[in-house]
């Protein structure tokens, strides 16, 4: 399927690039696609935590599709 091939091509990342997001710990706060996904966040914060648990959701697609929108695509990874 689409899907299973996108997994696939994502986990051939070798070097990531400026607007990807790098979960996990260590040095990824200063990763300049990790502070976008940051401002993200904190624009989105307020009408998050006003909003009811069925609209919750919509946020975590709004934020993942701002993203992945950016020119070149940002993709969030994971340190195998």
């Amino acid at each position: 399927t689409t899907k299973t091939l996108q997994i696939q091509w994502l986990a051939n990342i070798r070097m990531p690039h400026e607007h990807d997001v790098l979960m996990g710990r260590g040095n990824t706060k200063y990763l300049p696609g990790n502070q976008f996904f940051r401002n993200l966040i904190r624009k989105h914060c307020k009408h998050y935590g006003s909003s009811c648990k069925d609209e919750k959701g919509i946020f975590t697609t709004l934020i993942m599709d701002e993203v992945s929108m950016r020119i070149p695509p940002g993709c969030f990874l994971a340190q195998d």
